[in-house]
C-alpha cells in the first residue's frame, strides 16, 4: 500500500468502506504460525475478494478488520464473558480502531488515562497482596482513571457478526493450503490426505 507507519495504515483504513468492497484478510503473518486462539505453526495469512472495485483504502480497512476479527476470535475461545475491554498501548491512539474493536466485539472499550499501565498493575497487585485493598475491582475503581470509552454500535455489531462467520469460513478454507505452502501434508477435513 506504500505506507510507512501504522498511523498511516489506520488513517487510510478509516477512509475505507464498511463492506471493504468484499476484500477480506486472514492475518496470520508470523513465520511461526498462529498461537491464539489456536496453535498451528503452518498458519498463514491471505487476502481475498480483490476486484477493481476495491481501492487502497478498502484493502487497508480489510487488513485492520482482519486483525480485529482475531480479537473477537480470542474472546470467543476464552473462558468467561467480559462486559468490557480495557486496552492500552500505541493502538489506542487510533479512534478508528478503538471504535472498530467495540463494533466487532460488541463490547465497550475503555482506555486508561495513565500511560504506565504495567507499573500501575504491579502497584495494584501489591495493594491487594498486602491487604491495603480488598480485591482488584475495588483497587482498580479507586486508582484507575478512564480517559475514553467507546460504545459499540449494535447495528454495526450485527453486520460484523455475519462477517465474523465469513472470517471463520475463510480461515477453514485456507487451512489445507497452509501446510501445502510449506511442503508438508495435512489431513483434509474429510479424513483424506491433502498434498
Amino acid at each position: 500500500l506504500g505506507l510507512t507507519s501504522v498511523t498511516d495504515l489506520m488513517a487510510l483504513a478509516a477512509q475505507g468502506r464498511r463492506g471493504t468492497a468484499g476484500v477480506r484478510f486472514i492475518p496470520y503473518l508470523s513465520p511461526a504460525g498462529e498461537r491464539a486462539p489456536f496453535f498451528d505453526t503452518t498458519a498463514r495469512g491471505s487476502l481475498s475478494g480483490l476486484s477493481l472495485e476495491a481501492g487502497r483504502e478498502d484493502v487497508a480497512r480489510a487488513l485492520v478488520e482482519g486483525v480485529t476479527m482475531t480479537i473477537r476470535d480470542c474472546l470467543a475461545a476464552a473462558p468467561g464473558s467480559p462486559d468490557r475491554l480495557a486496552l492500552c498501548g500505541g493502538g489506542t491512539r487510533s479512534d478508528f480502531w478503538m471504535r472498530l474493536i467495540a463494533d466487532v466485539t460488541g463490547l465497550p472499550v475503555t482506555i486508561p488515562a495513565a500511560a504506565e499501565v504495567g507499573a500501575r498493575g504491579a502497584w495494584l497487585t501489591g495493594l491487594v497482596a498486602t491487604g491495603r485493598e480488598p480485591d482488584f475491582p475495588t483497587a482498580a475503581a479507586k486508582y484507575v482513571e478512564v480517559a475514553a470509552t467507546y460504545q459499540p454500535d449494535l447495528e454495526a455489531f450485527d453486520d460484523f457478526s455475519e462477517r465474523y462467520t465469513d472470517f471463520l469460513q475463510l480461515r477453514e478454507l485456507n487451512q489445507p493450503l497452509w501446510a501445502h505452502g510449506r511442503g508438508q501434508t495435512r489431513p483434509t477435513p474429510t479424513g483424506g490426505v491433502g498434498a
